[in-house]
Formats: structure tokens, C-alpha cells, sequence
């Protein structure tokens, strides 16, 4: 894609295969990529939820975690993956001469191994979304410092941020 060398849409490159953004890591490890998600990943998602290695650390999946489950997860992520590499891409043409844009996340967060015919394998999921804040017991001040953080605009320095994703309450059963 022409382009790229444009503020908004570096350090991404496009991978030929797929032509998806990615995010390649230094050397020695620039066979590791970082792609947005795809519904290609389901299989991989079903096997690490039902890993009691993964599964104990987590708190908001279904367990067990069933195909449906991660086909609703990918089908939420990849839709803000592709709104967002998009607002970039847009940004990028219709404002050409702009400082870099800010937006609300991150368009990749798969982390895969790349082989050396092109194709990958996922390795794991590195979402960075704005906190929950799981870790707050009282009902109402979890609300309210959640909804103060959602409130804050993009690009806040005050937003507070943590790594995974959360299924939202319709995907859980959990309505508190």
C-alpha cells in the first residue's frame, strides 16, 4: 500500500499474503509479528482458554471455552481492529500534512510466529484496553472509576490502561 511512509500509518508494514497491517519485532526475534486478529483464529483461541495454564488467570471468558465463544470475541475485535486501521488509512489521505493521529486502540494485538514461506502460526493475544477494573470488589466504585476512565477523550494521559480484553456481559451471563 502506498503510503505507509506517511506519519499515520508507521512503523505498520502490510503483509503481502494477507494484506493486513503488522507490527514486526526487532532482531533477534523479527520472525514475530503482531497482526490484527482474524476469525482464522478460533482454534487457537478454544485451545489456550481450555488450558489450565491459561484459563486460571483469566476472569472473564466462558470456560469451557467453546468455538462460538471465541467466533464472538474475534468477530468484536476484529471489527474495532479494522475501525481503527481504517480512521488511520482515512486520515492518512484526507489529511496528508496532519501530525500523527491519536486514536482509541490499537489496530493489531495478535502476536504470531512468522515461518519462512509467509505463513504464521498465533502465539497469544496482546489487547491494550482501557481498564476495567477488575480488581475492585465494591460494585459501585468499580462503575465509577470505570465509567470515569470510558469518559475520558482519546488521547487523555490520565485514561488508565491495562493489557488483555474483556468479554463484554452479553457473551458472559455477568451483569453486574
Amino acid at each position: 500500500m502506498a503510503g505507509l511512509l506517511h506519519p499515520q500509518l508507521r512503523p505498520f508494514e502490510i503483509n503481502p499474503q494477507t494484506g493486513e497491517p503488522y507490527l514486526r519485532l526487532a532482531p533477534p526475534l523479527s520472525n514475530i509479528i503482531i497482526t490484527p486478529p482474524r476469525l482464522s483464529d478460533v482454534p487457537s483461541k478454544v485451545e489456550a482458554f481450555n488450558d489450565p495454564r491459561v484459563y486460571r488467570w483469566v476472569s472473564s471468558p466462558p470456560w469451557p471455552y467453546l468455538p462460538e465463544h471465541a467466533v464472538q470475541w474475534l468477530t468484536v475485535i476484529i471489527e474495532e481492529a479494522n475501525a481503527v486501521w481504517n480512521e488511520l488509512v482515512k486520515a492518512s489521505v484526507e489529511e496528508p500534512d496532519a501530525a500523527p493521529k491519536i486514536v482509541s486502540t490499537c489496530p493489531v494485538r495478535v502476536i504470531r510466529e512468522q515461518k519462512e514461506d509467509g505463513s504464521d502460526v498465533p502465539l497469544g493475544d496482546c489487547g491494550f484496553i482501557r481498564c476495567n477494573f477488575d480488581e475492585i470488589l465494591d460494585v459501585e466504585e468499580k462503575r465509577k472509576q470505570s465509567e470515569e476512565n470510558e469518559a475520558r477523550p482519546v488521547g487523555d494521559p490520565n485514561i488508565i490502561w491495562q493489557i488483555g480484553g474483556t468479554y463484554p456481559s452479553v457473551m458472559t451471563g455477568d451483569q453486574s
